[in-house]
């Protein structure tokens, strides 16, 4: 429940330029979630766009390479195309 929850909020940190609380966030459910599925895709989404905000580019290409892998693992092709082309900025 808490996945979605947070999974939901990345975009208002990014619009509110509250990077900072919504990547200790973020980290802390992509670090301790196991379980796969679509919400933890947009938790790893959320905090490769705010680490990508922040300038830290080897977090961002870190935790886009996770959801890269949970793309695969769900077979979710349309997030994969969609992680492919965060990692390429």
């Amino acid at each position: 429940m808490i996945t979605r929850c947070v999974a939901g909020l990345w975009r208002y940190w990014e619009i509110r330029s509250q990077l900072s609380e919504g990547r200790e966030r973020l980290e802390y459910i992509a670090n301790s979630s196991h379980e796969p599925n679509r919400d933890l895709q947009e938790v790893l989404n959320g905090l490769g766009t705010i680490l990508y905000r922040q300038a830290d580019y080897d977090q961002a290409f870190a935790y886009y390479q996770k959801k890269l892998t949970l793309d695969d693992l769900l077979g979710d092709v349309n997030q994969k195309a969609s992680t492919y082309s965060d990692l390429g900025n």
